[in-house]
């Protein structure tokens, strides 16, 4: 794979890297640290989609600077081949540049038709497992020939593993490119508490290749409050494991948040996941339910499979190793379909 990736990069100038629209933080850090990969070996990269907001304002102490991150608009005038062309000119005007164009016989404005053209690349990074994930995406690109498009997987090995091994192939990391493949393997093994073997041996090649360990935890920190540990507390204290279906439960009334201060907010309800994976036994399935107007439901899991037949069933797609569920009316109506669906 790595001469595959050194010939691809070698004889290409403009790549494509393209995440999930619902990518996490992973894939996200990971997507953006193989984009400065390649920009250091002065390839003009393109970046899809447009990083979230907040994403982009968490992690700003070491993200590189932003460099042809989205992709470029390309415009096409069409003119009807019928219509001879005697000449085809451009002038500057003062406020704008001026397209001539003098037909042979006539041409009417109404002859033309102006529409947005696909950009072209020389090869493709996918963050994905499904090698049919770039033809289904709506990113403005010609889709790149098969040989020429890239899939990093997350699958037995860590997504920070692979981007080290990508950028292994044109030497040592810089101390920035180290602190961002260090950001991916501390996100993706929750702050090393899920390691495999190999882990730590890379996070000591990062740390002597200077990768700033501080200003990541800083990062992380962010994410801790009194008021996320408070209603983390309530969460923990209503989860309940099925081990028969090996799956996790947890119930959120509205007083939780109403006493914790805290909003019924995607990135809380994300937060308590992840602590809750590493508090308990671990489960092939997590669910959570929670009160707002509705009972709200969120499920996870690793295993992919189970994870898109249940959004299948649910008519939803899954987000990462997540998905946001449909509503239902009480706790006792959520938790009674979900039983009955994972029965099945």
């Amino acid at each position: 794979m790595k001469e595959k990736i050194k010939e691809l990069v070698s004889g290409g100038q403009k790549f494509l890297i393209a995440c999930r629209p619902s990518a996490d933080e992973t894939e996200l850090l990971a997507g953006q640290t193989l984009k400065k990969i390649l920009e250091e070996q002065n390839k003009k990269v393109f970046f899809w989609p447009s990083l979230p907001a907040e994403f982009a304002q968490k992690f700003s102490a070491i993200l590189p600077a932003v460099r042809n991150s989205d992709l470029p608009q390309k415009i096409k005038i069409k003119i009807p081949k019928n219509i001879a062309i005697e000449e085809m000119r451009y002038e500057e005007g003062n406020d704008f540049f001026n397209i001539i164009v003098s037909p042979k016989s006539w041409l009417e404005p109404s002859n033309l038709s102006i529409e947005k053209a696909p950009h072209e690349t020389d090869g493709a990074f996918c963050f994905a497992e499904d090698q049919t994930f770039l033809e289904k995406i709506n990113a403005p690109v010609i889709k790149p020939a098969k040989d020429k498009i890239i899939y990093v997987a997350r699958n037995e090995r860590f997504l920070s593993e692979k981007i080290a091994d990508i950028c292994a192939i044109w030497g040592q990391p810089s101390k920035e490119t180290a602190t961002l493949i260090l950001g991916i393997l501390i996100l993706e093994t929750e702050n090393m508490q899920r390691a495999k073997p190999g882990v730590f041996t890379l996070a000591n090649q990062l740390l002597l290749n200077q990768a700033d360990y501080e200003k990541i935890t800083e990062i992380i920190n962010k994410e801790k409050s009194l008021e996320r540990a408070r209603l983390f507390g309530r969460a923990l204290a209503r989860t309940t494991v099925d081990r028969a279906l090996k799956t996790a439960w947890t119930f959120l009334k509205a007083e939780d948040f109403e006493k914790t201060k805290l909003a019924p907010a995607q990135a809380n309800i994300l937060s308590i996941l992840k602590r809750l994976r590493l508090a308990i036994e671990e489960q092939i399935l997590y669910v959570i339910c929670y009160q707002t107007e509705k009972i709200q439901t969120v499920f996870w899991s690793q295993n992919q499979q189970l994870l898109e037949n249940l959004a299948g069933r649910f008519g939803g797609h899954p987000e990462s190793f997540y998905f946001f569920g449909p509503q239902f009316e009480n706790f006792s109506e959520a938790e009674t379909k979900i039983r009955n669906l994972l029965r099945e």
